[in-house]
């Protein structure tokens, strides 16, 4: 699945490189098939490119497909995910309705798999 040195070493990266300057406790992984994923990602087995997603007290799902201990495009993926546990898990409390919040959310997501491409 995900080694601990890979975990580490995103966890080490989002408190170096982010606004998250405490280390939590890292999420539970599952592995899931393409179809389990556009299932529940998707609603549909038709065409899905979720390769994962995250959910707060349940963990973070994982195309079986995805190699991030030898990937660094499937380490973004992953660090994605887990830049989503650690906006669900810190204590900041953000008053913007559900819909906004998940935008902006999955947008500084976004960003943050992009600068850690990039560097």
């Amino acid at each position: 699945m995900v080694s601990k040195a890979v975990l580490v070493f995103l966890s080490s990266w989002i408190i170096q490189n982010t606004e998250f300057n405490k280390i939590i406790d890292d999420p539970i992984f599952f592995k899931v098939t393409k179809k389990e994923m556009s299932d529940k990602a998707c609603f549909s087995s038709k065409i899905c490119r979720v390769k994962a997603y995250y959910i707060k007290n349940e963990g973070i799902f994982l195309i079986d497909e995805l190699k991030p201990n030898i990937d660094i495009c499937d380490q973004s993926i992953v660090l994605h995910e887990m830049i989503h546990h650690y906006q669900k898990n810190h204590d900041k409390k953000i008053d913007l309705d559900d819909r906004t919040l998940w935008t902006l959310q999955e947008r500084q997501a976004i960003f943050y798999q992009n600068l850690f491409l990039l560097q």
